[in-house]
């Protein structure tokens, strides 16, 4: 009787992990779709897509999608939660922007690009990154806190966030 439970059991298991490993491989999916759609949007480079990333770490799979063509358990790809708060060597969000791509979060000593233009005449708050979203129907969000429900099916239906960034 025993042995009837645990395999029961074990077949149980083996058809979650099935099924997680399937919703796994849907999800790198849609993340790659993102990825891809924002890569486009943006003209980005490989170089400036994988700038900071060790060369080694780059080479093969992701670790959840070894887990699933390996058919290894799904715990073992199970997503790694950050603490809380700033890390040191975090990038701070970018708060000036300028029409050639520089970039600058408002931290440290001012760019030149940036002196340069308003010593040019030009006022900073013409270089400010909006820092929330908005939709036309009035629908509103900081950027903190959990994502509105409105902004959230907007991104499913194929747009992107950058849309409605005011």
């Amino acid at each position: 009787m025993a042995t009837k439970n645990l395999d029961k059991l074990q077949t149980q298991i083996a058809a979650l992990s099935a099924k997680a490993d399937a919703l796994l491989v849907k999800e790198v999916a849609g993340v790659v779709k993102r990825m891809q759609e924002a890569i486009r949007h943006y003209n980005l480079t490989p170089e400036q897509v994988f700038a900071g990333i060790d060369k080694s770490s780059r080479k093969g799979k992701s670790a959840a999608v070894k887990a699933v063509a390996t058919k290894a358990p799904t715990q073992a790809a199970a997503p790694v939660r950050k603490a809380r708060g700033t890390v040191k060597g975090s990038k701070a969000p970018i708060k000036y922007r300028d029409e050639n791509g520089n970039v600058w979060s408002g931290r440290g000593s001012q760019p030149r690009w940036l002196t340069q233009a308003i010593a040019a005449g030009r006022p900073k708050s013409d270089f400010l990154v909006p820092s929330g979203y908005r939709d036309d129907k009035g629908n509103e969000w900081d950027g903190k806190g959990k994502q509105p429900r409105w902004l959230t099916e907007a991104i499913k239906s194929g747009q992107l966030k950058e849309a409605f960034a005011a």
